[in-house]
């Protein structure tokens, strides 16, 4: 196995901005650069593979890279056991991660693979039950997986139908079809839903900005508030802090746009763009709270191998912020001071680091205090040990 170890840092590239995440260069890929690659997170370290170097069938990639978020380290694993192969479908449960389908360019592909991180070795399971297709999205909800949409072989319109697997049966079921069929649409869960976002309708790329919600616990499906960039597909999606976030893909034309969606509100708001410019067909992987998105491909055939971690402003739901603090937090760049204004008497403060390490602690008495802050870098702030906000000090 090879190991790339580089040291941890970080570089801001966005404004300063409270209401807008921040993206942080990470340590890029030692690997190919590449598009339509596919990731999964297990036991925290996120997994990057597959994918293409360009458009041919000897420029498919089998390849599997390791993440370590803590140490900022990738580690090449073991390849993926079947085919080389562009949009495929993975998710985790557990110990594993899962990865099939897709297109080795001679073909769609219904085969389905276990991966083992401590063994580092794949294992075949029960094949997908659908028709081969390529593009199919999936998400972990209830310890098992759910999958579908994505195009078969004629590429004329996109599938709707949806299965769930279950890894301890290692059994397939059939479930509700999506309300559209979609092809790489975006997906991210929050709490018991999932959610299906965009995608395109058929192999013509024409898209919709369609945001389905599925319910797993009823099978059901519900339209939620449709996606504020307009018709999207190839873009990346997920969740941090119980919001969702979608962004980059093809919307007419390569774009490097970012949206956050608030289930409670059911609204999407803009986010900090995609700091590299436009993009499409890359990959994201969410680690606990922290989100890391790279790879991908650009006008002219131009391919990357980059890696960035999204550090989002916003670290709780509306009502759940109202709820933990009870009053607001603030930055003073002026001043270098932490501001706490209107909330509750004897309040434990804890502020972490960026790599979860606690740098100060201390019980706030009154209802307003100031706290000095002479330092530059990105701090969450913790009151009565709930995660409220993250401040970006500069």
């Amino acid at each position: 196995m090879k190991k790339i170890i580089t040291l941890f840092s970080i570089s801001l590239i966005t404004s300063y901005c409270f209401s807008q995440g921040v993206w942080s260069q990470m340590t890029t890929c030692p690997g190919s650069a590449r598009y339509r690659a596919m990731s999964f997170e297990v036991n925290g370290k996120c997994y990057m593979g597959t994918g293409s170097t360009g458009g041919g069938i000897s420029q498919n990639l089998k390849d599997l890279w390791e993440y370590d978020v803590t140490l900022n380290v990738w580690t090449q694993m073991a390849d993926l056991t079947g085919r080389p192969r562009t949009n495929a479908t993975a998710a985790t449960v557990g110990n594993f991660g899962y990865v099939g389908l897709g297109s080795d360019n001679n073909s769609l592909l219904t085969d389905w693979w276990q991966y083992d991180p401590a063994l580092n070795v794949w294992t075949a399971m029960a094949n997908f039950p659908g028709r081969a297709r390529f593009g199919a999205a999936a998400i972990t909800l209830q310890n098992r997986i759910f999958t579908g949409g994505g195009l078969d072989s004629t590429q004329t319109s996109s599938l709707s139908d949806f299965f769930a697997y279950d890894p301890v049966g290692n059994v397939w079921a059939t479930k509700a079809s999506m309300p559209i069929g979609v092809s790489s649409p975006a997906t991210f869960t929050i709490g018991t839903k999932g959610y299906f976002v965009g995608g395109a309708t058929n192999g013509s790329v024409s898209a919709t900005t369609q945001n389905a919600e599925y319910d797993p616990a009823n099978n059901t499906w519900t339209t939620k508030a449709p996606y504020a960039a307009g018709n999207t597909f190839s873009a990346i999606g997920f969740s941090l802090y119980g919001y969702g976030y979608m962004g980059t893909g093809f919307t007419g034309s390569l774009t490097d746009v970012m949206y956050r969606y608030n289930p409670v509100a059911n609204n999407w708001t803009q986010e900090t763009n995609w700091p590299t410019g436009i993009r499409q067909w890359a990959v994201c992987c969410v680690s606990g709270n922290r989100a890391f998105v790279g790879t991908g491909n650009s006008t002219g055939g131009l391919l990357f191998s980059d890696w960035w971690e999204f550090i989002p402003a916003v670290t709780t739901s509306t009502n759940q912020l109202e709820e933990q603090v009870n009053g607001s937090v603030r930055y003073d760049e002026n001043t270098k001071e932490i501001i706490f204004e209107n909330k509750s008497n004897n309040v434990a403060l804890n502020i972490y680091s960026v790599d979860g390490k606690l740098v100060f602690s201390k019980t706030l008495i009154e209802l307003n205090e100031h706290i000095s802050w002479n330092h530059q870098g990105i701090y969450l702030i913790a009151l009565n040990n709930n995660s409220t906000t993250k401040i970006y000090c500069r």
